[in-house]
């Protein structure tokens, strides 16, 4: 259930790459993007036809014995006629040549190769050519796999290598493709305390397209690590080799959790991508590798080495939170991993869930034993990092009931939620009126709520299933999201809601800046972020590294002003920096970035909209409203995609920024 995305530099990864990693018993291998598994290297010239680098690379694999997700993944140049290789529409006659080259492909390595995936981050790539969109990917992925099934019919079709975008999911789940796929691929970079709060909200939309119960694999997951560069740990905190270590295993049992039994996770990846010492080349991902550049193993390589010896070929069973910061993930055969968010974490293992009489062996992060007893006279200190905990059955029974629990929980809701219709955005005028309907099952009730920040009265009615709600703007611009909460006739399934924004004369690209939702499930998510308890309002706690996105779905108007705006209070001491952020593109291509406001330099703003930059005030102990606005015609293009984000770095343990009341419209 452990695997590897390889990356490689000077020499081919089979060469060196692979025996190690077979010792570290990693059994699955998936390759890179552009290489021996590419239809753009094995025919870069038409008719001129080189398998020679993938044919070793699948003897090697088969030496090691080890597994091999192929990526379907880059058209030839010659195909596509001076486009992308990447995210190019194809046309029929087009699609007609992929589909021989899938026959072709398939059969050459069935020897070797039962797991075919589709595609890579198509999702993302979708942000390049609106023609490569999630409907044109649903009709190739349908088309793909049946090409690959009739060449091998053993093989396996992993489909959607989903990263961000939930509108795309959505799309495709709606074409009704989760029959065409074997295996459903995700990638999550998500930080370990945030990983369920993020994955969540994507499983809610799988299941609600037909995804729930085909096996998951999580074949992107990483985190960097890299000692003794402290130019590289000052621009990156909290990214030791023992950090990366620590977040590879337990985002690892996560993910099972999340997969199932027929789970498996991939890492990203063997070796690091750029030289981090180089400030060209030193980015958020540069330092991902297990291995450094010249192939000396990391901390987390022996992570990874006890990870597999410890869970590998033991199905997992689930995944608890035993009280606040202390949680467990269970495996088959009496296996479980327990950690702490708390670095002075500790917890006794009957409390934990342990038997009294159950004879415990423990052992620590790297596979060595730490301890062993009756689970009656053990405490285990998960202060150093997270523990195997060996012996226990009745740990593995709580877990599977929890996930047995939350897997018919999730089946509900996805009941739930096909019974109501989608809702859209309303754009309104000064004193107008509008209505949106949708369906219901009958005997529903509707619940409406109006945002209190927006002067709007909004009005429910049900008849002949269908909910239809009527509005009425009042005389101030403004935008806000109206809930309908809708309670269905079956009791023995939850409550649904459907939020809706609602633009008075504005074109609002966040909808819900003013957090009274209650929820920051507009926002990718990256850090600390939270909403504050008593102010509720988006929190983000030091020291910091992370960027918030909010990938926007509508485009801008570059003939008009963009106006920013926010309320922030907090406690930042000398080394945070902090910017609120836009990047524009048109066809895919970045176009440049404002920078709405920052505390102090940052390398993220283009030049050319230096001008526009609001400075945030290093004492923000009150709240501070700033606002800026990018003037119009700046950008040398009609229209644009923007992305928003929040960059949050630097910093001490005990600051805070608050985030409120936070605009971005035209």
């Amino acid at each position: 259930m452990i695997g590897i995305n390889i990356f490689q530099q000077q020499h081919w990864y089979y060469s060196y790459q692979l025996p190690l990693f077979a010792a570290a018993g990693v059994r699955w291998v998936r390759p890179w993007l552009f290489w021996e598994n590419s239809w753009l290297f094995q025919e870069p010239e038409k008719g001129k036809w080189d398998t020679r680098e993938l044919d070793a690379t699948l003897r090697r694999l088969e030496k090691y014995g080890q597994k091999y997700e192929y990526i379907l993944y880059n058209f030839p140049s010659w195909l596509v006629a001076e486009k992308s290789t990447q995210y190019t529409q194809l046309s029929e006659a087009q699609t007609a040549q992929w589909l021989d080259y899938i026959a072709k492909i398939v059969k050459h390595c069935a020897e070797y190769v039962t797991d075919f995936e589709i595609w890579n981050e198509p999702d993302l790539l979708a942000n390049y050519n609106r023609k490569f969109s999630a409907e044109f990917f649903s009709d190739f992925t349908r088309k793909t796999a049946a090409a690959v099934r009739e060449a091998n019919p053993r093989a396996r079709v992993h489909i959607l290598s989903h990263s961000t975008e939930r509108e795309w999911l959505r799309k495709v789940g709606d074409s009704g493709i989760a029959r065409h796929g074997d295996v459903i691929t995700l990638h999550s970079y998500a930080s370990v305390r945030r990983f369920f709060q993020t994955e969540s909200i994507r499983q809610r939309i799988l299941d609600c397209g037909g995804f729930l119960g085909i096996p998951q694999y999580f074949n992107e997951i990483g985190f960097d690590g890299y000692d003794g560069c402290p130019e590289y740990a000052k621009a990156f905190p909290n990214t030791s080799e023992r950090d990366q270590a620590r977040n590879l295993v337990l985002n690892t049992v996560q993910t099972l959790h999340v997969a199932g039994p027929k789970g498996k996770m991939f890492y990203f990846c063997s070796l690091d991508p750029r030289d981090s010492t180089d400030p060209e080349g030193r980015t958020w991902d540069s330092a991902f590798g297990l291995l450094y550049l010249g192939l000396q193993p990391k901390l987390g390589f022996a992570a990874l080495a006890a990870l597999a010896q410890m869970i590998d070929g033991h199905p997992v069973l689930g995944y608890v939170e035993v009280r606040d910061k202390i949680h467990f993930t269970a495996f088959s055969d009496e296996r479980a991993i327990v950690w702490s968010d708390a670095p002075s974490g500790s917890v006794q293992a009957m409390k934990l869930g342990c038997a009294e009489n159950e004879m415990l062996k423990v052992y620590d992060l790297y596979g060595n034993p730490v301890d062993s007893g009756k689970a009656a006279e053990l405490m285990l200190d998960l202060s150093d990092g997270p523990l195997y905990v060996c012996g226990s059955s009745a740990l593995g029974k709580t877990a599977a009931a929890f996930r047995e629990k939350w897997i018919g929980d999730r089946k509900k809701i996805a009941e739930a939620e096909h019974q109501v219709g989608r809702t859209e955005k309303v754009s309104m005028q000064r004193n107008g009126v509008s209505e949106i309907s949708f369906h219901i099952p009958d005997g529903s009730t509707v619940k409406v709520s109006s945002p209190r920040s927006l002067e709007l009265k909004a009005e429910s009615c049900v008849a002949d299933g269908r909910c239809t709600v009527k509005l009425r703007a009042g005389s101030v611009p403004g935008a806000g999201t109206v809930t309908c909460k809708v309670t269905l006739p079956n009791a023995d399934l939850p409550q649904v809601d459907r939020s809706f924004p609602v633009m008075i004369e504005r074109l609002a690209l966040i909808e819900d800046g003013k957090f009274e939702q209650g929820s920051l499930a507009e926002f990718t998510l990256a850090g600390t972020e939270s909403i504050d308890p008593e102010s509720r309002a988006m929190r983000i706690n030091g020291p910091f590294k992370s960027r918030t996105h909010l990938y926007s779905k509508l485009d801008l108007s570059t003939s008009r002003p963009l106006h920013f705006s926010v309320r922030l209070k907090g406690k930042l001491s000398a080394t945070a920096k902090v910017s609120f952020n836009v990047s524009f593109f048109e066809n895919g291509q970045w176009k440049g970035t404002w920078t709405c406001a920052r505390l102090r330099e940052n390398t993220i703003g283009s030049a050319g909209f230096n001008k526009y930059i609001r400075e945030i005030p290093a004492d923000i102990s009150q709240w501070t409203p700033l606002q800026s606005i990018l003037p119009a015609n700046v950008l040398k293009s009609q229209t644009a995609r923007a992305i928003f984000f929040i960059d949050v770095r630097g910093g001490l343990a005990g600051d805070y920024i608050l985030i409120d009341d936070l605009e971005l419209y035209q």
